[in-house]
Formats: C-alpha cells, sequence, structure tokens
C-alpha cells in the first residue's frame, strides 16, 4: 500500500507498506572446509514454506516531477525451516534498516489506467538471528547472529486503474535481488562459549506478484 501525503509542494512524503506471505521456498546449509564459500564440507535442502516479510519506507520527493524519491526504509523477514528428523524446526528472523532511493516513471498513462516501472536501491545496515534446533552443541533458541551491509536492487511493473481522483488500485510484479558484503556470524554454544567466524554473504533473489492500494491525502 501507497500513501502520499501532502503537506506543502515541497514537502509531500510518500509512505509504503509491504506485506509478503512466503508460499514455497528452499533454504540450503551448507558448511566451508576453507574461507571465501571454498571446499563444501557440507550442503543439505531444506523446506521453507512458511514465513513472512515486510518492509516500510517513508521517502521525499527531490525533484519537480516528484518521480525521485530518498528516504529511510525497514525490513522484517522471518523463515521457518522444516526438518523431519528434529521434533522442533529451525527458523531465521532478520532485519535490515537503510537508506532508500527510488525512481518512478509511466509507461501508459490515460485517464483510468497508468502502467508504472519503478526502481529502487537500497543500502541497508543487516542483523539477524537464527535458531537451528539440528545441532545439539549450539543454544536454543538464538544459536547465532549474522551482521552485515546489504545492498538491494528492486525493480517493478505496477498495473494501476483510477478509481478516484485520490485512489487507485491494481497488480504488479516485482524483481528482488540482493548482495551483501563480507560480515560477522556469532555463534552461541550450549556450554556457553562464544565463536566469531567470517559471515561470507546475504545474497538473494525474490519474485513476487501483489495487489496495489494507492491512496493521495
Amino acid at each position: 500500500m501507497n500513501t502520499k501525503l501532502r503537506f506543502t509542494q515541497i514537502i509531500a512524503p510518500l509512505i509504503t507498506v509491504h506485506l509478503e506471505k512466503n508460499l514455497k521456498g528452499t533454504v540450503t546449509d551448507k558448511d566451508f572446509t576453507a574461507d571465501n564459500r571454498q571446499e563444501i564440507g557440507y550442503s543439505r535442502d531444506f523446506d521453507s514454506q512458511d514465513g513472512y516479510y515486510r518492509k516500510v519506507s517513508l521517502l521525499q520527493p527531490i525533484n519537480r516531477k516528484q518521480n525521485l524519491l530518498i528516504g529511510l526504509s525497514s525490513s522484517f523477514q522471518k523463515l521457518i525451516i522444516f526438518h523431519s528428523e528434529a521434533p522442533k524446526n529451525s527458523e531465521y528472523k532478520a532485519i535490515w534498516l537503510g537508506l532508500e532511493g527510488k525512481s518512478s516513471n509511466d509507461l501508459y498513462n490515460r485517464k483510468r489506467f497508468t502502467i508504472k516501472f519503478e526502481n529502487d536501491i537500497r543500502l541497508s545496515r543487516y542483523t539477524a538471528i537464527g535458531t537451528w534446533t539440528l545441532r545439539d552443541d549450539l543454544k536454543q533458541p538464538n544459536s547465532f547472529k549474522h551482521y552485515t551491509f546489504l545492498g538491494e536492487l528492486e525493480s517493478a511493473v505496477n498495473l494501476l486503474f483510477n478509481l478516484h481522483r485520490n485512489i487507485s488500485t491494481g497488480a504488479g510484479c516485482q524483481l528482488t535481488l540482493q548482495k551483501s558484503l563480507k560480515g560477522e556470524d556469532i555463534l552461541f554454544f550450549s556450554n556457553g562459549d562464544i565463536a566469531s567466524t567470517q559471515l561470507n554473504g546475504v545474497n538473494g533473489r525474490r519474485f513476487m506478484c501483489f495487489f496495489l492500494l494507492n491512496i493521495k491525502l
């Protein structure tokens, strides 16, 4: 949902809220015996068919056409990882906060129908905490934490139908690419020991289709 507020001709922030529900997914657990993701010692895929993603952005236009915006954004994601051989499932919760820049352009615009193309770039501080139930030597819950800096590119095509001068609805599709710097992976053991290792990266690709509601106030 997009809500555009207009206080003055210059101050007109855009508040965007994204809510997603995971329908199907796969989590790959890999252990490497050498640095920089070299020499795989263990690799296994797990189902991750439950979880959700939330994003909130507050952006301010910076040009006269108001199609270039900058501001702040926050995301939260929770993944449930299913284990057939364990009594409890594992989970991974991540939050990232940072700066966002958006461009929005009309590919087609008529009185009742609009096609928009949008690009977003985000630079964020990424923090995550996970519970891994397959390892008895790790603390339960909160087995490990991840820290890094994350970059994202989001590209979307939106189809909008104008219901009213200030209200439109429609649907769209979006592709998101994520890539991070190397970071820190902190392990918490059940005996109280703590170990810090290199986090090789938080990289991802997500494709989604969604419904839209735009409101101008």
